[in-house]
Order: C-alpha cells, then sequence, then structure tokens
C-alpha cells in the first residue's frame, strides 16, 4: 500500500469516521480490496477531472467488481467526497499534530498562516498525490462537484478566514482602511491560490515552495498589515 493511504489508516480513525455519513458500508479489514480501492481512486482523481475519471478504470484498477463497489459507495460521487475528505483530514492532523511539536500557536494573521503553509508544503513534499488531490479539487470550481465537496469539508475558505480577520482587526494588526468583508475575500484568494501562481515545475521542490511563501507573506503583509 503506498505511504499516501498509509495515513489514513492509523488505528482504522480516519476510515471509520466515514461511515456516519452513510456513503459505505465497512468490513473489518481495510487492507484488502477496500484499500486498492481507494488506491486506484486516488489514482484516478488526483489525475484527471471529476467528469474525465472513469468509474471503470478505477475498478479495474482496484481488480473488485461493481457489486463490491456499490456495496461500500453509492456512486463514484460519494467515491470522490470521501476521498476528498478523507485526504483533508489527514492533512489537518498532519498540521495540527506538527504544529504542536513546534509549540504553542504566536504571532499575528500573517505569521500564522506561514506556519500552517510551510506545514502543508510539508504535506505536499511527502504526500505529492493528496496535494495533486486538493488541485483537482480547486479546478472544479463552478462545477456542482465543488459545492458539495466544500459542504463535505465544513465550509468554504472564508468560513475559514473570517474569523482569523476580526481576530486580527482587534488586535490592530490590518489596516483600518479596508472594510472586513474585502479583507476576508482578499485573504481568502490569496492564501488560497498562493500554489496557483507559482505552479512552474522548477518552483515545485519544498525549499523553492518555501522561499516563495515566505516572499509571498511579506508580500501581502506590506499590502494590507498595519505596520
Amino acid at each position: 500500500m503506498r505511504r499516501e493511504l498509509s495515513i489514513l489508516f492509523i488505528d482504522h480513525t480516519v476510515y471509520k469516521q466515514y461511515t456516519a455519513l452513510g456513503e459505505l458500508h465497512l468490513k473489518e479489514s481495510v487492507f484488502g480490496r477496500e484499500a486498492g480501492l481507494l488506491e486506484a481512486a486516488l489514482e484516478e482523481f488526483s489525475e484527471k477531472s471529476y467528469e474525465d475519471a472513469s468509474l471503470n478504470a478505477i475498478l479495474r484498477g482496484a481488480g473488485i467488481s461493481k457489486g463490491v463497489f456499490y456495496y461500500h459507495f453509492a456512486d463514484k460521487k460519494a467515491l470522490y467526497l470521501f476521498l476528498q475528505k478523507a485526504s483533508a483530514e489527514a492533512k489537518w492532523k498532519f498540521i495540527d499534530e506538527n504544529a504542536s511539536l513546534q509549540g504553542a500557536a504566536c504571532g499575528d494573521i500573517f505569521e500564522q498562516f506561514r506556519r500552517q503553509a510551510r506545514l502543508a508544503a510539508e504535506f505536499a513534499a511527502q504526500y505529492p498525490r493528496f496535494h495533486r488531490l486538493g488541485e483537482m479539487l480547486a479546478k472544479e470550481r463552478g462545477n456542482p462537484v465543488y459545492e458539495e465537496a466544500m459542504k463535505a469539508l465544513g465550509g468554504s475558505a472564508e468560513s475559514v478566514i473570517a474569523p482569523m480577520v476580526d481576530q486580527a482587526v482587534r488586535e490592530g494588526n490590518l489596516k483600518k482602511e479596508y472594510s472586513r468583508e474585502f479583507l476576508i475575500r482578499l485573504l481568502s484568494y490569496l492564501f488560497g491560490h498562493f500554489h496557483e501562481i507559482f505552479d512552474r515545475e522548477e518552483e515545485r521542490g519544498l525549499e523553492s515552495v518555501l522561499a516563495n511563501l515566505d516572499t509571498y507573506i511579506d508580500f501581502i503583509r506590506h499590502g494590507v498589515g498595519n505596520e
């Protein structure tokens, strides 16, 4: 089993979590056909758009029948949403655990984002197919499956950024001439599109990503930060 999938199955925690969604029924062994199915699905969905991804190709890659598949998932969309949510959970688990090893969080909104983004870059380097899966989801904006994925993931980027902006305003870290709505929309977009700006092949190495990230955060701070 590839390393990406192994992070989902530690103590069966993440895998079992999704039984509550009603999207699949689990057997005791998650390292057999189920793992093979997720392996094939991750390969397909991380390389192709949702529309172009083929359920038949996934089943061939997993070596399972449609009957076995439909025992676990309702359809291709359920499998897609499961993988997106499971990979997001794995990413935030990685970030939270490594952040705790580095000590208590400190700094303003820019330093908080820098810290999280650096850990996210390390996660992407260690689990590149999960990272590509997230990139492929971002390309689905405007399609119904994107909205469904956002609901499954717990909301939009703006809903995550909003409380950070509110705290930053209270602490005087952001310029007062910009409205709350403007700051939330702007920072949500900038924080969420870093990888689309620095997407050249030579910029994908971890060292280059971290260097560009530091410059990027400093640039945003000089624009809207209250220095």
